[in-house]
């Protein structure tokens, strides 16, 4: 019964019938990973400097737009509310009002277009790195021997070549830039509160954490 059960298992293994990695494993060695990843992405250095210097100026220009636009409501209160008490020259600024709204437009215009190189240039560092470990990952499955095939799952050899490569690329193309765009939008919005009103900063600032302080007993118990 026992040499039944092993040649069983052997035949699951050739066939590439065996049971799917667990979801999260943790990599065995992330700083060695890490740096053979930095590796390809070191003959990439301009295109990821692209990324880099795009992902801020769309993140500023999105960021500076609703600042302008509140000039612009601003200036239509202002204006409506001087004429309905009867100032006299008092009245919406539609050249004014024009003028911002068209710096809004433009900005606007810039953002998208920094936003669009952005994507488009980390999509192209993203497909050439997973290509350059495609041809890697095969050149060294032809070099190895046929026992290796005889004693792992085709499954398992599968996933290595197509699913982890499709994560690799993924997270370059779409974890690197959120990284960006999150740290120039938290020192952005922070900067715009402080011109628009320091008091008010301040008073975000310290009841944020207080606020986190007070709901974490409740999150953790629910």
């Amino acid at each position: 019964m026992s040499h039944e059960k092993v040649d069983k298992k052997e035949k699951r293994i050739r066939k590439g019938k065996h049971t799917p990695s667990i979801p999260g494993e943790k990599v065995k060695d992330f700083k060695g990973t890490f740096r053979r990843l930095l590796l390809y992405l070191k003959p990439m250095k301009s295109r990821l400097l692209i990324v880099f210097f795009a992902a801020i100026f769309s993140t500023i220009f999105s960021i500076i737009g609703p600042f302008i636009m509140g000039n612009a409501i601003t200036e239509v209160f202002e204006g409506a509310y001087a004429k309905f008490q009867g100032i006299p020259g008092g009245g919406i600024d539609f050249t004014k009002v024009g003028q911002l709204l068209l710096f809004l437009a433009i900005l606007y215009i810039f953002s998208s277009l920094f936003a669009f190189i952005q994507q488009y240039t980390m999509a192209s560092v993203a497909q050439t790195t997973v290509y350059d470990l495609r041809e890697d990952v095969f050149a060294k499955l032809e070099k190895l021997p046929l026992k290796y095939y005889d004693s792992h799952a085709h499954g398992d050899t599968l996933s290595r070549v197509t699913n982890d490569l499709d994560t690799i690329a993924g997270t370059l193309q779409q974890s690197i830039t959120q990284f960006i765009t999150s740290i120039v939008t938290i020192v952005g919005i922070i900067i715009m509160m402080l011109i628009i009103s320091p008091l008010l900063t301040i008073i975000a600032l310290i009841s944020l954490p207080l606020s986190i302080f007070v709901i974490r007993p409740i999150i953790q118990k629910s």
